[in-house]
C-alpha cells in the first residue's frame, strides 16, 4: 500500500509556484537552485556533524575536516553567488520554504492537532458535538489504535 497523497500534494505544491511566478521557468529555476543548494549545504553540514559526534562510527569511506568545510564553503559561495544574482527569487524561495514547512509539521503534528480539534468539538455547544459525533468516535478509535 502507498500513500499517494504525498506525490500528489507536492504536484499541487509545485503548480501552485508554478502559477505563482507567472508561468516563467526560469524563476522557478531559480527558486529550485536555492533549494538544491540548501540541501547540498545540509549534506556538508550533516558530515560535519558525524564527523564530531561519531568520529569513531566504521565506515569504508572517510571525508577529511577540510574537505568537509571546503565543501560547505563551495555551497555557501553558490547560494550567496545566485541570491546576488536573482535577489527577488529569495522572497519565493522562502514562501516555498515556509509553506513546506507548515506542511510538514501538519503531516508529523497531526496526532496533537485531531486531539486538539476534539477537545474543541467536546467543549463546543451540543449541536456542534452532534454534527461531529461520528468523525470524534472515528478519530478516537484511530488515535488509540
Amino acid at each position: 500500500r502507498t500513500n499517494h497523497l504525498i506525490p500528489i500534494l507536492f504536484f499541487v505544491f509545485c503548480s501552485l509556484l508554478f502559477m505563482l511566478m507567472g508561468g516563467n521557468v526560469r524563476s522557478l529555476a531559480s527558486v529550485y537552485t536555492l533549494s538544491f543548494l540548501c540541501v547540498m549545504g545540509l549534506f556538508a553540514f550533516g558530515t560535519i556533524l558525524l564527523k564530531y559526534k561519531r568520529g569513531r562510527i566504521r565506515r569504508s569511506i572517510k571525508a577529511t575536516w577540510p574537505t568537509c568545510f571546503a565543501a560547505l564553503a563551495a555551497v555557501l559561495v553558490a547560494l550567496i553567488g545566485n541570491v546576488v544574482l536573482a535577489p527577488a527569487k529569495l522572497i519565493y524561495f522562502f514562501l516555498w520554504f515556509l509553506l513546506g514547512t507548515v506542511g510538514f509539521l501538519l503531516v508529523f503534528e497531526r496526532v496533537r492537532l485531531l486531539r486538539w480539534f476534539l477537545y474543541f468539538v467536546s467543549q463546543g455547544s451540543n449541536a456542534t458535538q452532534d454534527r461531529f459525533g461520528g468523525v470524534t468516535q472515528l478519530a478516537m478509535d484511530k488515535i488509540r489504535s
